[in-house]
């Protein structure tokens, strides 16, 4: 499993995310997006994907901002999707509203750095095995060991995603 260290400039990076993102949902009245953690989900996920642009190398392709929802989440870092957890053994987890055709990459963060633990598409992890209710929000949770390596998914600059 890839590690990509963090050094302050890319927290610096995530945050600025993070905030930008917490603040285009107060300015819509997002509050489905306010309530919990808040920013510091934010901060979580922008971390998660910014590993995975420095892993790839590809910050061109890295959606880390738009006040648009429907252009957003044209995927996370080219036409992929991040979850990132700061579970040290946690998996990808799936909600029942995810694109069963998108691929999704998990990413595990740590204040020393992100662990890309793997990728999946999106329904070969919603089955019934994997499916959670003893949780927050019922959803799938794969466990990393059922994820696909990361050497075995393509560059999105190879994509051209």
């Amino acid at each position: 499993m890839p590690f990509v260290p963090f050094s302050q400039d890319d927290f610096d990076v995530a945050i600025a995310c993070a905030e930008r993102r917490q603040a285009s949902n107060a300015e819509r009245g997002n509050t489905a997006r306010l309530r919990g953690p808040g920013l510091r989900e934010h901060k979580v996920g922008a971390l998660g994907e910014w590993a995975v642009v420095r892993w790839f190398d590809c910050e061109s392709f890295w959606n880390d901002y738009t006040d648009e929802e429907d252009v957003r989440h044209t995927g996370d870092v080219g036409d992929y999707e991040v979850r990132t957890t700061e579970h040290p053994r946690g998996g990808l987890l799936l909600k029942d509203r995810d694109d069963p055709d998108r691929i999704y990459i998990c990413v595990r963060v740590t204040k020393k750095g992100g662990t890309l633990v793997g990728w999946l598409r999106g329904r070969d992890g919603m089955i019934p095995r994997w499916w959670r209710t003893n949780v927050r929000y019922p959803c799938w949770i794969i466990p990393g060991s059922e994820l696909n390596p990361m050497d075995d998914i393509e560059n999105p600059r190879e994509k051209g995603s």
